[in-house]
């Protein structure tokens, strides 16, 4: 292995553990623990943070920003019909042409919102979590 191809490989390994890191420092927040509380796992209330939500079960009562981010992590990446199309395998209740709309439209605006990012093929754009 080259030089080089070594430094890359470190790279990559050190943005994965700085995700596992802010994803660590996530939770808790999300389960405000903290050493002079005195109580372990004390659960926030107010709206639960998506990533929170990315380390359970999918639940048709979320909004459909997080149906919709939900579904992109699951799959990685993907165009928004793929999207929809998984949003249909998880909530039997939406039909293709709803979950087109969701996916569509709420990809879009995680998209501007700089929540996910995406890239530009032929006419779509295929977006992935950041």
């Amino acid at each position: 292995m080259s030089k080089n191809a070594f430094y890359l490989e470190l790279l990559k390994q050190e943005q994965e553990l700085e995700a596992a890191l802010v994803s660590v420092r996530n939770l808790i927040k999300y389960f405000n623990v903290s050493e002079e509380s005195g109580v372990e796992n004390q659960v926030n209330t107010k709206e639960t943070p998506f990533y929170a939500k990315d380390l359970v079960d999918y639940d048709p009562e979320w909004s459909q920003r997080d149906k919709a981010l939900y579904a992109l992590k699951s799959l990685n990446k993907g165009v928004a019909e793929e999207v929809a199309a998984r949003l249909v395998e998880y909530d039997s209740e939406l039909s293709l042409d709803k979950a087109n709309r969701i996916a569509t439209t709420k990809l879009s605006q995680l998209y501007r919102n700089k929540v996910i990012d995406a890239v530009k093929v032929g006419k779509k754009y295929r977006y992935y979590s950041k």
